[in-house]
């Protein structure tokens, strides 16, 4: 189930930030905003999308930065904010 793999990501999380594995950080906090988005919580999504830029940044991956950018200006789009 979504929530179930929400709980796996966020422990999975844990984990990456525990080794300073910052990447895989992100990818996991991309995921959850993948799935909070699919479950409807546009807002969480979105904490979620800019959790991950900031780590995306952090280890310059422009490639994941780019496609999280994406997906933070669907949600604005979504949620009716131009920004």
């Amino acid at each position: 189930s979504l929530p179930m793999a929400l709980s796996k990501l966020s422990e999975a999380q844990k984990n990456y930030l525990e080794i300073n594995d910052k990447e895989n950080a992100g990818v996991c906090s991309s995921a959850m905003g993948l799935i909070s988005d699919l479950l409807g919580d546009q807002i969480t999504s979105l904490e979620f999308y800019k959790n991950a830029l900031e780590h995306f940044q952090y280890v310059k991956n422009k490639n994941w930065e780019a496609g999280t950018l994406d997906n933070i200006g669907r949600i604005y789009g979504y949620l009716g904010e131009k920004r």
